[in-house]
């Protein structure tokens, strides 16, 4: 299942340090911000939040497209992040991994950047969020923001069997 982010702020046509390009998965608009290192200067940010329709284990993987400029005035001479940090809100969403997840968007450019494997509920609980903010030196790098792939790779085993009768310990007993 595939999805694309919500934007903040929403304005995404070349203002408030977004870029739009046509580099997303098959074509489609992809976005791209400027990072900061500076939480003060922190604005741009992503949210990818699926409607799932099982719960399970899904794999979670982000379409990085090909570097390239893009339709907006401006580039960045460093290429994508290094140091990308998702963060994933799984579960019932009230579960977050403590520490974002670290990963190199320049190491996936033209193919899909695994996040790694967490349990969903079904519905739409759970996200995935990304902002501009990283460790990289200020403003030195753009990161990416397109597709968003939720893989189901294991039900969720079923509830635990209540029964009534015979006892647990019960032997010979029809």
């Amino acid at each position: 299942m595939l999805y694309a982010p919500t934007l903040t702020p929403s304005s995404a046509i070349c203002d408030n340090y977004w870029m739009v390009t046509n580099l997303g998965y098959q074509g489609t608009k992809a976005y791209l911000t400027v990072n900061t290192n500076n939480p003060d200067l922190s604005t741009n940010s992503g949210v990818w939040q699926p409607n799932l329709p099982i719960t399970g284990t899904y794999k979670v993987e982000a379409y990085i497209g090909q570097e390239s400029t893009s339709t907006c005035s401006g580039t960045i001479s460093n290429g994508y992040s290094s140091a990308a940090k998702y963060r994933v809100y799984y579960s019932d969403g009230s579960n977050i991994i403590d520490t974002p997840i670290i990963r190199n968007q320049k190491s996936a450019a033209g193919g899909w950047l695994e996040i790694g494997t967490f349990l969903f509920d079904a519905g739409s609980t759970g996200k995935v969020v990304l902002k501009d903010l990283n460790s990289e030196a200020n403003f030195s790098r753009i990161i990416f923001f397109s597709a968003m792939k939720f893989s189901l790779v294991q039900t969720a085993p079923p509830a635990a069997f209540n029964k009534v009768n015979p006892a647990d310990t019960a032997n010979q007993v029809s």
